[in-house]
């Protein structure tokens, strides 16, 4: 029996964009064709569900465009599934969709690229993709495909083994939705009708000697000036590094024509004036829209919550962002020119590096949800105890993370983190004494997503106490000044910690914490070592909730 090869994606090696060869998608054209037909101008790829009613309507479009557009756009197809934990394929969703996948994929192995994009458009036509698997024996048979032979595919398993490798290369490559669909590599982010497809087509084929002739027709896609305020001197990856912004909105806008300007350069600082002006963003980076973004309503209503207007076009701010009119307070700079440099300027007295020091005093900055701090706290214990039994003293200090909007206590995991971080402080500062509050925190720390707190109140300890404060003024305020010293100290992820008041410290492990303690303290107890825990690392802290 003769097979042939639909386009399916069979291999991770797929490179959306990045160098995949002809193999990396197997080519869906009979060997006369192959012989005479050269390289195809653009590569369109789609993700899809057969059953999928959002995937249905786009291959409607889809299916009859490829035709009109000819062999200069290969149209390659990839299912999505559900994968397990090791990236493997799991066909538990649903008989009908796993088989309907299969019918699919078992025509395509028996036809030629013509008779199987025919297929798929007779399945897609009106409803009766909805009735799959049953029905699709009078579309194989008006196009010359034998049934047979794919009722023997799907018998022999073949069919399952192709679904499978498509599912793991859409898993591999980060795919979940369908439809996803890709031109030259590039995801489709507009909307599914046939004008925006082939407008986008076409774009993506102007670089062609030959482009498709139906593209001569199509008005070229608008260019969108963009300008991208950006400084230099940042050098903190969460504030100003944008690439990814950037790269989304390269795929919304392909026409994005991006300007960057140097905030220290005069066009820079003159722009930034003008921004200000107008009542704009004192943090950058900064993008600026030219007004032509009101030509691509569908893209702008996708990011129109982010937008200021700006003249006759429009600000949005871009990352977590910084003040580049502060002063930097480690760089022997007078930054904002007021006459005092670094740690003499009064915007830097709240910073690690000026701050007064303060020998033996440790802060860790934490959400009581965050599962990076809540990992992090047992080994303060372990670190705390062992300071303990070689009868060393030290200050610990555990500091919170979040926000004061309008009055109200607000934190990155919502109410509840409120009300643990409330009751967490409210431990420490009832029962400082030897740190027992750290038994509280620890135990809250391994089941912190557990509602029943009291379960964690120690001997010595009184939950009646906790509650009151934590529900009073008392709590309000402890938690607004820790608030207010993470917003001085300039940190913003957790967990993070500074020791003696004034060094920033970055270690999750009660080995690497005791380093870094005496690396600033000379203690008695530096002369010891605290034995690793199973499995921990002594890295510094990488992963943290933002």
């Amino acid at each position: 029996m003769h097979r042939y090869s639909i386009p399916i994606l069979l291999t991770a090696a797929l490179a959306l964009g990045c160098g995949g060869t002809s193999r990396d998608i197997r080519d869906a054209v009979d060997d006369t064709a192959q012989a005479d037909a050269g390289p195809p101008d653009v590569t369109v790829i789609v993700f899809i569900m057969a059953r999928c009613p959002h995937c249905a309507g786009l291959l409607k479009t889809l299916l009859p465009l490829k035709k009109e557009l000819g062999d200069s756009v290969a149209l390659s197809f990839g299912w999505i599934g559900l994968v397990d934990a090791e990236g493997r394929a799991d066909l538990s969703y649903g008989d009908a969709e796993v088989k309907s996948a299969e019918i699919q994929l078992c025509a395509g192995l028996n036809s030629t690229t013509g008779q199987w994009l025919d297929f798929m458009e007779c399945l897609y036509e009106g409803e009766r993709w909805h009735t799959m698997p049953k029905g699709w024996t009078s579309c194989a048979k008006k196009t010359g495909i034998d049934v047979a032979a794919i009722t023997t595919c799907i018998d022999e398993g073949d069919g399952e083994i192709e679904l499978e490798r498509s599912i793991e290369v859409a898993a591999a490559k980060g795919i979940e939705g369908a439809p996803s669909l890709f031109i030259n590599g590039q995801r489709y982010m507009g909307d599914h009708s046939r004008e925006s497809i082939l407008s986008r087509v076409c774009h993506a084929a102007e670089a062609s000697d030959d482009p498709p002739e139906i593209c001569s027709s199509v008005s070229p896609l608008v260019t969108l000036p963009t300008t991208l305020l950006v400084d230099p001197r940042c050098d903190d990856p969460m504030s100003c590094d944008v690439t990814r912004e950037v790269a989304f909105l390269n795929v919304l806008f392909p026409t994005l024509a991006l300007t960057v300007v140097n905030y220290q350069s005069p066009e820079g600082k003159r722009l930034y004036k003008l921004v200000r002006a107008a009542g704009g963003p004192r943090y950058i980076p900064l993008l600026i829209f030219d007004e032509a973004l009101d030509k691509f309503p569908r893209e702008k209503a996708a990011i129109d919550e982010y937008l200021q207007p700006f003249g006759e076009g429009y600000l949005m701010s871009i990352g977590m962002g910084w003040d580049p009119t502060m002063e930097i307070c480690d760089n022997k700079i007078d930054d904002n020119e007021d006459g005092a440099t670094d740690c003499l300027d009064k915007g830097c007295a709240g910073v690690p590096g000026c701050r007064e020091e303060q020998s033996g005093r440790m802060d860790f900055f934490i959400m009581s949800r965050c599962p990076f701090a809540m990992d992090m706290i047992p080994e303060v214990e372990r670190f705390a105890s062992h300071m303990s039994s070689h009868g060393e003293k030290f200050d610990l200090h555990l500091q919170f993370i979040g926000n004061i909007l309008e009055g109200e206590l607000d934190s990155m995991h919502g109410e509840p983190e409120v009300t643990e971080n409330l009751r967490m402080i409210c431990a420490q500062h009832l029962y400082r004494k030897k740190n027992l509050f750290m038994d509280y925190v620890a135990c809250r720390a391994r089941s912190y997503l557990d509602a029943d707190w009291e379960a964690c109140i120690p001997k010595g300890m009184s939950a009646a106490k906790i509650s009151k404060c934590a529900g009073g003024k008392t709590g309000k305020k402890l938690l607004e000044a820790s608030f207010t010293l993470a917003s001085e100290v300039g940190i913003s992820g957790s967990p993070s910690g500074m020791l003696n008041n004034n060094f920033e410290m970055n270690s999750r492990s009660a080995a690497g914490i005791l380093e870094a303690f005496c690396k600033h303290n000379d203690r008695p107890v530096c002369k010891t070592t605290i034995e690793p825990a199973k499995g921990d690392s002594t890295g510094p802290l990488t992963d943290k909730c933002q």
